[in-house]
């Protein structure tokens, strides 16, 4: 099982790609919506961030898909964050400039899974 967390600059990005996420079957189930750990020197948070837990490549598949089409859907202005495990997060641009498969691909590699 690996754990990948994602988090927008504004509530409504999140909660937009909450809903892409929660609409592909092969998530389904995979997803929680959970406030954001403290960064250092804070005592708490007001934002949030979404889990997703993949238990297989398909998963995956279906994880890197649909955050490519959302943020390809979204445009330019758009970011998200994607940290994996422990690892130091990633930022995503909706650019179209990443192939997020790939990259998110390689981040589980890099974490173990």
């Amino acid at each position: 099982m690996l754990t990948v967390r994602l988090s927008a600059p504004g509530p409504d990005d999140l909660r937009s790609l909450d809903d892409w996420l929660r609409g592909e079957e092969r998530l389904r189930g995979r997803i929680r919506l959970v406030p954001a750990p403290p960064r250092p020197g804070e005592l708490g948070t007001a934002d949030e961030e979404l889990l997703v837990t993949l238990a297989d490549a398909a998963q995956n598949a279906a994880l890197a898909e649909t955050v490519e089409i959302w943020l390809r859907h979204r445009g330019t202005d758009v970011t998200l964050q994607v940290r994996i495990g422990d690892r130091p997060p990633v930022t995503l641009v909706g650019d179209g400039t990443l192939d997020v498969a790939v990259l998110l691909k390689a981040a589980v590699e890099a974490a173990g899974g």
